[in-house]
């Protein structure tokens, strides 16, 4: 794949994830093809590998995450991100500050492995439903926010506190924006919590040009509440708004075996 003119709009931003594109296999002219073999990546996710658990085992049968095991939804979240994290892992850009296993696993796969995991998990039918219960987490005792006051951070910020709109990198309602920004609608309520107070005091690093944690600093207890809540169960259409943005532009360039 060349980066052609459109590729330009994301510039400087693109020189952050420069590294994850190229694990992810974008080609050159020189280059060979680059490829990715789902039924590969299937049986990793389903199945493991020396070294490697299967990813369901904490991230669920359809990647949709787990919030007893505060797991994240890993599927359609973009191509390139979820190659991006994996190659996080793997050299310790990014520390699993959940379960602590993700750097293990990571180092044992391969770009190829990276690669058909990503394109697997990014090609699911996005029709299975598995969001957050609030009303079972707020019964167990976890703390839940309030929907339309998250709903007004992620539409439109906090202007007077310095918060920027969620969906001026995420798009409407956090539907995502690849090859940079991942899908956070119908991500799972725990770890969207976990991860704003990760970015709120600096423990998770690996964001671009520190977008995440410079936003995360100006957000309280109740804002994170508030905006998780909203967003785990935030719908990526909407009446009069029907459009579903592709993956992204990268995986729609790799050479995918089905």
């Amino acid at each position: 794949m060349r980066l052609g003119k459109r590729w330009t709009r994301f510039a400087p931003m693109s020189l952050v994830i420069a590294g994850a594109l190229l694990t992810a296999g974008t080609a050159y002219a020189d280059q060979p093809p680059v490829t990715a073999d789902i039924a590969a990546g299937s049986n990793l996710f389903h199945n493991g590998k020396p070294g490697v658990s299967p990813c369901q085992s904490c991230h669920g049968p359809h990647g949709m995450g787990i919030d007893a095991m505060q797991t994240p939804r890993n599927q359609n979240l973009g191509y390139a991100y979820t190659v991006k994290q994996l190659v996080n892992f793997r050299s310790g850009a990014r520390q699993d500050l959940t379960l602590g296993v993700m750097g293990v696993f990571a180092k044992q796969m391969t770009d190829q492995d990276i690669r058909n995991v990503a394109a697997y998990l990014n090609t699911i039918p996005d029709d299975w439903k598995d969001l957050s219960d609030l009303d079972a987490l707020k019964a167990g005792g976890t703390a839940v926010g309030v929907a339309y006051k998250g709903m007004e951070i992620v539409r439109y910020g906090k202007p007077s506190r310095g918060i920027t709109a969620c969906q001026t990198c995420h798009q409407y309602d956090g539907r995502g924006a690849g090859p940079i920004y991942p899908r956070i609608a119908e991500q799972k309520y725990v770890y969207l919590v976990n991860m704003l107070h990760h970015w709120r005091a600096k423990e998770r690093t690996n964001d671009p040009l520190g977008q995440m944690r410079a936003v995360a600093s100006h957000l309280t207890d109740d804002d994170i509440i508030n905006v998780a809540t909203f967003l785990s169960h935030a719908r990526i259409t909407a009446i009069g708004d029907t459009y579903i943005p592709p993956n992204d532009s990268v995986l729609a360039n790799v050479d995918v075996k089905r």
